[in-house]
């Protein structure tokens, strides 16, 4: 059986070699082994251990809930009912965190809808070549502030009236 080294195990699964070092100190690896220039490896047969702690880590479960999984898998078959009650939670947490990532995905989808329709607003008006202009009016001894749309045309024509007045 062909040994994999700590190396590429990290480049295969793309975890860094700190990492693996550290579950292995943690015993959730059981199976990697030292060979005699003290490299870790493990045997080809074993590498699915990497997929079973990097898919239970990927879903949120603690290092101490994947230790407790592993031991319980190495004890054997009797342990299968608390292993996959142990699945069935996870799955129900991984459910709920999907459920808020949706709720966080309409979110973002109504606020891409919104910046859409604003761009769309100010685009109009910009290729229509309409402006916005804020005029001051007093009213019932207080200011207010009116809006009125003018077009290019419109102010150019203010301002000639504006100049012949000066």
């Amino acid at each position: 059986m062909r040994k994999i080294y700590l190396n590429e195990i990290a480049k295969h699964f793309n975890i860094p070699e700190h990492v693996i070092r550290f579950y292995h100190k943690k015993g959730l690896i059981p199976y990697m082994k030292m060979d005699l220039n003290n490299y870790r490896y493990i045997l080809e047969k074993d590498i699915d251990w990497f997929n079973t702690i990097r898919c239970l880590k990927n879903t949120g479960m603690s290092l101490k809930e994947i230790e407790k999984y592993i031991k319980l898998a190495e004890i054997g078959d009797t342990t299968v009912l608390e292993r996959q009650n142990m699945i069935i939670v996870q799955k129900e947490i991984v459910n709920q965190k999907i459920k808020e990532l949706e709720k966080q995905k309409n979110w973002l989808d109504y606020k891409i809808d919104f910046y859409n329709k604003k761009n769309n607003f100010l685009e109009y008006f910009i290729k229509n070549k309409l402006f916005i202009i804020k005029k001051y009016r007093w009213r019932k001894e207080k200011w207010n502030d009116d809006f009125q749309i003018m077009t290019e045309q419109s102010i150019c024509n203010i301002m000639i009236i504006l100049i012949q007045g000066i």
